[in-house]
């Protein structure tokens, strides 16, 4: 049997130190039996599609991304529009980046060892943790809400 978890962390930008916090005060736990953390921090600010990932999930973001619908077509198509030209998924799979620090699964995979992913659509955002960065704005930057149901 699985559950699945939704959280929101604070204190992100100094240190990340929400997310971390609760990772060090549950290790035993999450160590024995979380699967994977996934990071959607960020998770719609424009329009491109991108995502980073340990290596262990990067097959399952580029399988997913084939069978999410987007608009007319996938949200692989999206992604590989702005990437590549070839159809091959094995082709894309370097586009799949490695995780490095500065989001919220920073604990999860480098002070644990769980395997993470940060994905999210991306773009000319301006407003990111201002007064603005509210429900007005987004319905500019995905009106029909398309890329938040992706």
């Amino acid at each position: 049997r699985r559950s699945l978890n939704f959280a929101a962390w604070d204190a992100e930008e100094y240190n990340v130190i929400g997310s971390v916090e609760y990772v060090e005060d549950n290790a035993a736990t999450l160590s024995a039996s979380a699967v994977a953390y996934l990071n959607v921090d960020g998770a719609v600010s424009g329009p491109n599609f991108g995502a980073r990932s340990s290596p262990l999930l990067a097959p399952l973001l580029l399988y997913t991304a084939q069978a999410t619908q987007l608009n007319s077509g996938s949200l692989f198509d999206n992604w590989r529009a702005r990437l590549s030209n070839t159809t091959d998924p094995d082709k894309l799979y370097g586009a799949v980046n490695a995780l490095g620090g500065g989001s919220d699964h920073v604990g999860f995979q480098h002070h644990i060892g769980i395997s993470s992913a940060d994905m999210g659509f991306d773009g000319s955002y301006g407003v990111y943790h201002s007064l603005y960065d509210d429900s007005e704005w987004m319905s500019r930057v995905d009106p029909d809400m398309q890329l938040h149901a992706a």
